[in-house]
C-alpha cells in the first residue's frame, strides 16, 4: 500500500487510518456473525426477546478482558514496550474464566474451543497471534503499521495452521480457525437461547449422520 504525503502530520494521519483498519477488521467480522445470528432467529421461529433473559456468570472477567485489550490496542499501542504481550495473554485468561463459567449455555463450548485455539497460538508465540503474510497481502494490509497490533508476521511460528491465515477481503481482515469457531458458536448461542428450530434440526441431522456412518 503506497501513500503520498508531504508533512509529518499527514504521515501520522495515514498511519492512524491504517491501524484503525487493521484493528477494526476482526471486530467487524464478529459483528457480522452476531448480526447474522440475530437476523436469522425469527426465520427459525425463535424469540429474540429471550436474549434479555440470559444471565451470564463472571461478567466482570469478560469486561476486564475487553478493557485490557482496548488499552493495549487503542490507547498505548506505541508506548510502554514490553507490557502488551503479557497483558494480551492475561486478557485471554480472563476470557477463558468467563467462558468456562458459562459452558452450560448453548454454543459456549464451541466458543471455548475457538478461544482455546487462539490462546494456544498466542501463548506459544510470545504473546501475539501469528498472521500469514500472503493473507495480509490479499486484503491489502501488508506491511503492518507500527505499534502493538496483537498479531505479527513470523518466520518460524508455532501452530501456524491455527493462526490468522484466512483472508476475508469483503471485511478487509484476516481471521483464524479459532475466530471462525467463535463466530459459529455465537450464532449457535443466539439461536439456542432464543429457542429457534435451527439447533434441534441440526442436532437431528448430526445424529442421523452418525447413525448412517455407523452402518
Amino acid at each position: 500500500m503506497t501513500f503520498f504525503v508531504e508533512t509529518k502530520g499527514g504521515v501520522a494521519s495515514v498511519r492512524r487510518n491504517d491501524e484503525t483498519r487493521v484493528r477494526d477488521g476482526r471486530a467487524v467480522f464478529f459483528l457480522a456473525a452476531l448480526t447474522f445470528g440475530v437476523v436469522t432467529v425469527p426465520l427459525a421461529k425463535g424469540r429474540l426477546g429471550t436474549l434479555g433473559e440470559l444471565r451470564l456468570r463472571w461478567g466482570p472477567a469478560l469486561l476486564s478482558a475487553v478493557a485490557m485489550q482496548a488499552v493495549i490496542l487503542f490507547i498505548i499501542p506505541n508506548r510502554f514496550s514490553g507490557v502488551h504481550e503479557p497483558l494480551h495473554v492475561v486478557s485471554y485468561i480472563l476470557i477463558g474464566v468467563f467462558v468456562a463459567a458459562n459452558l452450560r449455555v448453548a454454543g459456549m463450548w464451541l466458543i471455548a474451543f475457538g478461544g482455546l485455539c487462539n490462546a494456544a497460538v498466542i501463548v506459544l508465540n510470545g504473546g501475539v497471534m501469528y498472521v500469514r503474510k500472503s493473507a495480509l497481502e490479499i486484503v491489502g494490509l501488508y506491511p503492518l503499521p507500527e505499534g502493538f497490533l496483537n498479531a505479527s508476521v513470523m518466520e518460524h511460528p508455532r501452530l501456524s495452521f491455527l493462526g490468522d491465515i484466512f483472508p476475508v477481503p469483503p471485511l478487509h481482515t484476516v481471521v483464524s480457525l479459532g475466530d471462525i469457531l467463535i463466530a459459529i458458536g455465537a450464532v449457535v448461542l443466539i439461536h439456542g437461547v432464543c429457542g429457534s428450530r435451527l439447533i434441534p434440526a441440526v442436532s437431528r441431522a448430526l445424529r442421523h449422520s452418525a447413525v448412517v456412518l455407523r452402518g
